[in-house]
């Protein structure tokens, strides 16, 4: 069984691509070698099989993945598949995972991969290099015994159409933090009046 290396929201495809020369050139020259048993009784020592599962929530993505030439070499040598996959809520996919696992439904292999069904012990590899950069992050530290929030504050005076709104805003950023926890009586008065103003 390979070792899945499964990229969640695969976007353009480009990131994977890179993803795939560096596989290649630099990390499966790497790899220690399995024995495995022959049927005629002989052993032989083979790497470990990488399969990269590119995936997205969209069809017409996946089905571009699968089109695009730049694949062919990787689907010629078995080392890359497509599939939709789509993300549902942490509390769906903690059920699911409970139950089955979730399942991935190859395009090129033509076959469904589980964790939970996997019998092989290679783990799962999951990036999710294009979801992150969509979703909304928090952040905490903690000083002391004190959990505190981090905020990321900015002001720019450019409209955000001008094309130097970005450039600005990055060099206005400036890190700020807040106690959450534990908070005093007072402290616990001003964050409620805060909510309810």
């Amino acid at each position: 069984e390979p070792l899945y290396i499964v990229e969640v929201g695969g976007g353009s495809g480009e990131f994977a691509f890179y993803f795939l020369k560096l596989i290649e050139n630099h990390i499966k020259p790497l790899l220690p070698k399995r024995k495995t048993k022959q049927p005629d009784g002989s052993t032989v020592s083979q790497a470990l099989n990488i399969v990269y599962v590119l995936t997205d929530v969209s069809e017409a993505n996946v089905e571009f993945y699968k089109g695009n030439k730049a694949f062919d070499y990787y689907v010629e040598k078995r080392v890359v598949d497509f599939a939709v996959l789509e993300i549902a809520t942490v509390e769906e996919e903690k059920e699911k995972a409970k139950e089955s696992g979730v399942e991935i439904n190859l395009k090129i292999a033509n076959k469904t991969i589980s964790r939970a069904s996997n019998k092989a012990t290679n783990p799962f590899i999951y990036i999710a290099n294009n979801v992150l950069s969509t979703m909304d992050h928090d952040a905490f530290i903690v000083v002391g015994q004190q959990l505190r929030e981090m905020l990321l504050n900015f002001i720019t005076t450019s409209p955000i159409e001008d094309v130097q709104f970005v450039a600005e805003a990055l060099k206005a950023c400036r890190w700020n933090d807040r106690k959450v926890f534990p908070l005093s009586p007072q402290e616990e008065e001003e964050r409620i009046a805060s909510l309810t103003s």
